[in-house]
């Protein structure tokens, strides 16, 4: 059932023009940056995109101009653990597992869970609770497990959507940013 809903909705937004996709992104960018300062005393961790997912390519290069620390995940796909690394440029990343774009593996840009402030998960799918469904590889849960960072998942309102397939690893992510409301499960 998941692979289903997940498919159906990844179909969906393949049918967004990249006009309309970078427009609905840039607004979710405008509603998440009204709903929370960021400052340079933030360490923000995101993943960086591709489509049809909301962008944050745009968002992570936002926070570059505002010196506001980022790091993204690199995936393990043996032990589907995540290590995050600070990027500072496009030079910092290069494709990895499944072609996603992930930093290159730097020991001295490591960043721990405790250093986070926000974290931006992803998601193809997510209720009004928070729960969500993923890429089907249940690397956030993983991680999140154990993490007391405030969680974010931007979506295009298509995402926001009642689901039933919650398991007992499933973490909810805690402020939801679509392109017509802020929900705090």
């Amino acid at each position: 059932m998941k692979r289903q809903l997940r498919q159906q909705v990844l179909e969906t937004l393949q049918l967004m023009t990249q006009e309309d996709y970078q427009r609905r992104s840039s607004r979710l960018h405008e509603r998440l940056l009204l709903t929370i300062s960021f400052t340079t005393t933030h360490m923000v961790g995101c993943t960086i995109s591709r489509f049809p997912e909301p962008d944050t390519r745009a968002l992570i290069e936002y926070f570059w101009k505002h010196d506001i620390p980022v790091a993204a995940p690199v995936s393990n796909p043996n032990t589907k653990e995540m290590t995050f690394y600070q990027i500072h440029s496009w030079e910092d990343v290069t494709e990895g597992y499944k072609g996603i774009q992930e930093p290159v593996a730097d020991s001295n840009r490591v960043v721990t869970k405790e250093q986070f402030t926000h974290i931006l998960v992803p998601g193809v799918i997510v209720d009004q609770n928070g729960y969500r469904i993923g890429f089907g590889g249940g690397f956030y849960d993983r991680f999140l497990m154990d993490c007391q960072v405030p969680t974010i998942l931007l979506a295009f309102n298509e995402q926001v959507l009642f689901h039933d397939q919650i398991e007992t690893h499933d973490i909810p992510v805690q402020l939801i940013v679509t392109e017509t409301e802020l929900i705090r499960p």
